[in-house]
């Protein structure tokens, strides 16, 4: 299973659950969600900032495998 996340608040999604804004939230929220769902994967949607690297509209992809 996947499970789908994000911030919340002004940055929601229809498809993902919501984990909070700030390390605490976030830290609490999440782990809620590992522990009822128990996903093989988390996929965290949103959006960020760019110190010029990239452009508005960019699509970017961060892993740790």
């Amino acid at each position: 299973m996947q499970l789908i996340v994000c911030a919340g608040e002004s940055e929601s999604f229809d498809s993902a659950l919501p984990v909070g804004i700030g390390l605490v939230d976030v830290a609490i929220n999440l782990t809620r969600y590992i522990l009822e769902y128990d996903p093989k994967e988390i996929l965290f949607v949103g959006t960020c900032g760019s110190y010029g690297n990239h452009n508005i509209f960019d699509t970017v992809y961060s892993s740790n495998s």
